[in-house]
């Protein structure tokens, strides 16, 4: 069994611990995919602590829990962490009586006012005194510069320059492109999809992968891929409506009753 690693600062979102978690082991995200059977892009989203990309709260609970067991995580402080939520940032207190003014202001405004009080009573005086206030230079508006008759400015050319000589380019005929389609092109991949209609413990086995477990709630939907089979062990088989690749799925039990079963990739129940 792998090392425990304690989370070192709690105040850390859960994503960002697991993240850490595992890059301190050397695990690739494709690998971390790859052993837990979750999707990269759901886990990238749980890593950057992107919680509005996931499905539902019993979901990044269930995926917390998993991934954080996979890499030797005690999973209950993050459960709690990512319960809890961001803390709020702390509001610097305001000095009594309202905001202060930003310094070095207040003294370039009082300059400002006497100025304009200044020049107000100097105006002011020059008017009782007789005495006109100079007017303002005049602005001299010089004529147009007109080219002299006959001459007329460079004309630009307009002219395109001519486009290259086109290079024939080689199309492959409809028999030369073909789509391999045999079995060895990959791994099909099969989702298995379940709405919760009643509340229900559900441990979840996908294929080789380590279970997850998750604490379902009525409303949440869930979604897992994998390419063999699905093992549930359920308290409650009524609990889900559940579909395999888009297909409706028959009940996975009596409701009320605890039951493990078995969804294979074709879609048998056993």
């Amino acid at each position: 069994m792998a090392d425990e690693v304690k989370p070192t600062d709690h105040a850390v979102m859960p994503g960002e611990q697991l993240r850490v978690a595992r890059e301190g082991r050397g695990m690739s995200l494709d690998e971390a995919a790859r052993i837990t059977c979750i999707g990269i892009s759901y886990l990238e989203a749980l890593e950057s602590d992107r919680y509005e990309q996931l499905p539902s709260p019993a979901y990044v609970k269930g995926i917390i829990r998993s991934y954080a067991r996979i890499l030797g995580v005690p999973p209950e402080p993050l459960i709690a962490r990512y319960e809890q939520g961001a803390e709020p940032e702390e509001n610097v207190d305001e000095p009594a009586g309202g905001s202060a003014a930003p310094p070095g202001r207040k003294p370039w405004l009082l300059l400002l006012i006497i100025g304009v009080i200044i020049s107000a009573g100097y105006m002011l005086a020059q008017r009782d005194t007789g005495h006109d206030v100079p007017p303002s230079p005049a602005v001299q508006i010089l004529p147009a510069v007109v080219p002299a008759q006959g001459v007329l400015p460079p004309r630009t050319s307009h002219a395109r320059p001519a486009p290259p000589p086109s290079v024939p380019v080689a199309v492959p005929s409809r028999e030369e492109v073909r789509v391999d389609t045999s079995p060895t092109a990959g791994p099909r991949i099969t989702v298995l999809k379940v709405k919760v209609i009643h509340e229900c413990l559900l441990t979840i086995t996908i294929d080789d992968a380590s279970p997850q477990q998750y604490d379902l709630k009525p409303g949440d939907q869930v979604e897992w891929m994998g390419e063999r089979y699905f093992a549930l062990e359920m308290t409650n088989a009524g609990a889900f409506e559940a579909e395999l690749n888009g297909k409706p799925l028959p009940p996975l039990g009596k409701s009320g009753d605890a039951a493990t079963v078995v969804v294979t990739a074709d879609g048998q129940i056993e």
